[in-house]
């Protein structure tokens, strides 16, 4: 009874993951913004090609479409996620998020995600991509902290005078 418990538990994990994607495109940003202000989440902006949003199954790979699918799995429960294309965007996204993605490298490997508040005032964190999995897990485990941490980065309503 156990096993098939197990089996239930486990079948249902995988559903889970093969959902449909949670991402929003650069055109939907006004939109994007004032859902994380009134879900009280940040915006994770994922800066990466087209073709790694291929549903994928093997998120602990060591390339980028592994990478970007592990990105919207750790991420989509606890932010707003949205997306520019590095091929057909560059350097089309907002000002604070087209710095990040090309910093410290200006030709950066896909994915690099970049964690801001809802207003895109602050940059909370930034991942870049990491090929190693058990690293990856490492660092998206830290920016959910982080990011869990509302205390430390939640924006407070502006008083009304």
């Amino acid at each position: 009874m156990l096993i098939i418990a197990c089996l239930a538990f486990a079948l249902a994990s995988i559903s889970s993951l093969a959902a449909p994607s949670p991402l929003h495109r650069m055109g939907q940003l006004e939109e994007v913004k004032k859902r994380a202000a009134a879900e009280h989440k940040p915006i994770a902006w994922i800066g990466t090609f087209s073709n790694y949003l291929a549903p994928y199954d093997k998120p602990m790979g060591n390339g980028s479409h592994a990478a970007t699918a592990y990105a919207i799995r750790a991420l989509q429960n606890d932010a707003i996620l949205i997306y520019s294309n590095s091929e057909t965007e560059n350097h089309q996204e907002p000002a604070i998020v087209d710095q990040e993605l090309h910093t410290p490298n200006p030709h950066y490997t896909a994915p690099v995600v970049v964690i801001l508040t809802p207003s895109l005032n602050k940059v909370i964190a930034k991942i870049l991509f990491t090929p190693d999995s058990q690293e990856r897990v490492k660092i998206y485990t830290d920016v959910l902290k982080k990011i869990r941490d509302k205390s430390s980065w939640e924006e407070k309503p502006t008083e009304k005078r």
